[in-house]
């Protein structure tokens, strides 16, 4: 279920980066409002129902992660935000109503997802973000290219 989490991660920033540029040529300007219509557009398409398997939390984090690139790339005039690979690093954000956390048990629930995962046994790194100041948790899962 991980795999196909990253790959709907996936397929929603890439889907928001080229309609992006596909909105750019044609002399519209998009922004995280407008990808996340999109991104509701494609769950719908018949062949992209397998969009809605997996929470929404990381697919609209995936967009907040590609404003954030579009944002930076404003700024600094550099760095336009890249298509991701499935042959390249991975990864997927979670916000802190996403997923559950069980230090006793030291194990983790992701929404829509029925598997616990033990710190034990993942095969993935996981960075647990958990500060008293912060108003929100985040979760980073990132898998390395296989």
């Amino acid at each position: 279920m991980l795999s196909q989490t990253f790959g709907c991660v996936r397929v929603a920033y890439n889907s928001a980066l080229a309609f992006s540029k596909a909105q750019y040529e044609l002399g519209n300007k998009t922004n995280y409002n407008d990808w996340s219509k999109n991104l509701t557009q494609l769950k719908k398409n018949p062949d992209l129902l397998w969009l809605k398997d997996i929470s929404s939390v990381p697919l609209q984090q995936a967009l907040k992660h590609l404003n954030k690139g579009f944002q930076s790339f404003f700024k600094s005039g550099f760095g336009y935000p890249k298509f991701k690979s499935k042959h390249h690093y991975q990864s997927a954000s979670y916000m802190s109503n996403g997923f559950k956390w069980d230090a006793d048990k030291q194990s983790l629930l992701l929404a829509k997802m029925k598997q616990v995962y033990s710190s034990v046994i993942m095969l993935i790194f996981v960075d647990y973000l958990l500060s008293q100041a912060a108003p929100t948790l985040l979760l980073f899962l990132n898998r390395e290219a296989s």
